[in-house]
This record gives structure tokens, sequence and C-alpha cells, in this order.
């Protein structure tokens, strides 16, 4: 690997020039990626969020659909919501909702109240 956005053949400096990349370096884009179904996209460590919860920056937080009542079911910071998907539309204030209630974990231990790493123990990934 040339770096999160190319992929070389070999360890060695003219690989990296000679390497594939998927378009412009976008973050979890292109090579750049992790599974969808728990990190959007977005690379992470080992593990898993609790159904409850979404990840957002590499951490679990709890559901913004959850804690809006669907309302707002995007999350586009750790203490905000956002009524739409599309990031533009977000800067409008009647379209998103902050509060620092929703910086935090959905489980029920206390540790898992805090926005947390992702549990290696709801995953395979034990090593």
């Amino acid at each position: 690997m040339a770096s999160a956005f190319q992929c070389a053949k070999g360890g060695q400096l003219e690989d990296f020039f000679q390497s594939q990349s998927k378009g412009f370096p976008v973050p979890c884009t292109g090579f750049d990626v992790a599974g969808d179904e728990c990190g959007k996209g977005c690379p992470h460590s080992k593990g898993a969020c609790l159904v409850t919860e979404e990840m957002f920056l590499g951490k679990c937080f709890k559901k913004c659909s959850d804690l809006t009542a669907k309302q707002y079911p995007v999350r586009t910071s750790a203490a905000t919501c956002c009524a739409t998907s599309n990031l533009i539309e977000c800067i409008n204030p009647s379209n998103s909702k902050m509060s620092m209630d929703f910086a935090v974990g959905g489980g029920v231990s206390e540790k898992e109240q805090q926005p947390h790493d992702p549990e290696l123990s709801l995953t395979e990934a034990t090593r």
C-alpha cells in the first residue's frame, strides 16, 4: 500500500509513482474505506458499536435517529444531528439540531453511556 488512497505492487519508492489510485483523495472513499455496515465506509478500530449506536469518527454514539425521534437521523458531529444526509443542507439551522445531550453512548453500563471505542467483543475480531 502506498497510502490510504493508493495501492502499489511493492514497497520501493518507484512503486509509489506507479501505484493505482481511485480519484481525488477524499477520506472514507476509494481505497481509504472499511465496511459500510459499522463505519459508514471510514476506517476504524477493530470491533463494532452496539445496535443502539452509530459510529462517528471512530467512536460509538447513541443513534441520532433514537435521540431525535427520527427527525434528525444523520450525525454530523458529536453533538449535532441533521435531518438530511446532504451536509450542505445541514448548514441551515432548520435542518440541524445541536445538543450536548447527543454526545453520549447508547449502552447501559457507565462506560457505554459515554462515546467509546468500538467493542471487540461484538465482532469475530478478538485478536
